[in-house]
């Protein structure tokens, strides 16, 4: 009887291993139910789960994790679709039903996890941390900009810059016109490093509230920095190299083709005969909106190329937006036209100006007269 009792119970625990492990999803130390269970409220959709159709499903933009949770009737709010890649439906990992998100805003998958550099050692944490606390003093600012402006190469220390008030900080050196220049260029040049590469600080970039409680907006700032007469053109350049990294801040693009963004640097790039100047603007010009190998490359970083997501190949422009950048593509094609008989001795750049109005007759037909014959 004894041995029947324990025959049984080995039989019982068998069973109950075998339905866990079919039902059940283990990953580092973590387990949960193979099938989704939904609530009233969004619930992460973990990797590997089931999840039945019939549900209300969207990314979390803020995290960009997957979310389900049961429909509501007195929902009225129309959602946009995302659709799925072919082959890769397995990814999604639903049965039936579309994923709806939230309406207007881009799907952004989350950058890839941070991998913590081990070469950073506490001693060197220290003097970072030192240099940060620093700069909001209100004596040697210069010195601790420096050791920042060579630290915001590192990926850790660059987020830690855009993820504290560090970035306000930076923006408000940029942006006094009574600071030293060194200062308002280092903090330019600490922004654009910290941004460079970099999808976490990116991310985190469009999330900032500042100490007012609103929403800090950086591209804004620095535009209307580049934008002042009283801007030298040496301070133009640094804060140009800060706008050609805070365009990856997510919606960048489409804040610079909405918010007038291209015309304000189509007048400075007339206003100003600096060659080194003209050549970050044009090559800003080029790279984020012509050159279709660069926005590509872009697009497969932010998005790794692994994810299941369509992402929007023009820059997530409605009509009249698109409408606006050609007409604004031809204006940049008289100036980069104009431009070409000043540079007719410069040989790098007349190749350079050629290679960029050939990029807008080709992305946009008919708006760009011109022939090298």
């Amino acid at each position: 009887m004894k041995n029947l009792a324990i025959h049984t119970l080995a039989i019982t625990l068998f069973a109950l291993t075998a339905a866990a492990s079919s039902e059940t999803i283990c990953r580092h130390e973590h387990c949960y139910s193979k099938e989704f269970e939904p609530t009233d409220e969004f619930k992460e959709i973990l990797e590997g789960q089931e999840v039945p159709s019939g549900l209300h499903y969207r990314i979390n933009l803020e995290t960009g994790r997957r979310e389900a949770k049961k429909v509501d009737p007195s929902d009225s709010t129309s959602y946009d679709t995302v659709q799925v890649e072919a082959g890769h439906k397995e990814d999604i990992n639903y049965r039936g039903g579309d994923i709806v998100v939230v309406p207007d805003e881009p799907v952004v998958p989350p950058p890839p996890s941070l991998k913590p550099n081990h070469h950073l050692t506490p001693d060197v944490w220290f003097d970072f941390k030192t240099s940060l606390s620093k700069i909001h003093e209100s004596t040697n600012v210069t010195n601790a900009l420096n050791s920042l402006e060579e630290a915001s190469h590192e990926v850790e220390f660059g987020l830690k810059i855009i993820n504290t008030k560090t970035l306000e900080r930076l923006l408000f050196f940029i942006t006094d016109k009574s600071q030293d220049h060194q200062v308002r260029a280092l903090s330019a040049i600490i922004i654009g490093n910290s941004l460079q590469n970099n999808p976490h600080a990116c991310a985190t970039a469009g999330e900032i509230t500042k100490s007012d409680g609103t929403k800090l907006n950086l591209l804004a700032t620095l535009l209307n920095v580049m934008s002042s007469d009283e801007t030298s053109t040496k301070l133009k350049g640094n804060v140009m190299y800060a706008v050609a990294r805070a365009v990856r801040v997510p919606g960048g693009q489409r804040y610079i083709v909405t918010q007038n963004g291209l015309e304000i640097l189509r007048n400075i790039y007339k206003k100003h005969s600096d060659p080194k100047l003209r050549r970050k603007v044009a090559a800003f010009v080029k790279d984020e909106f012509l050159d279709q190998d660069m926005i590509d490359d872009r697009l497969r970083e932010e998005a790794s190329l692994e994810s299941a997501f369509k992402i929007n190949r023009h820059l997530g422009l409605d009509e009249v937006a698109q409408t606006n950048l050609k007409a604004e593509m031809a204006q940049w094609c008289t100036e980069f036209k104009s431009h070409l008989e000043q540079v007719k001795h410069d040989e790098d750049m007349k190749k350079e100006m050629e290679k960029t109005i050939n990029m807008i007759q080709s992305r946009y037909p008919g708006i760009c007269a011109w022939s090298t014959v």
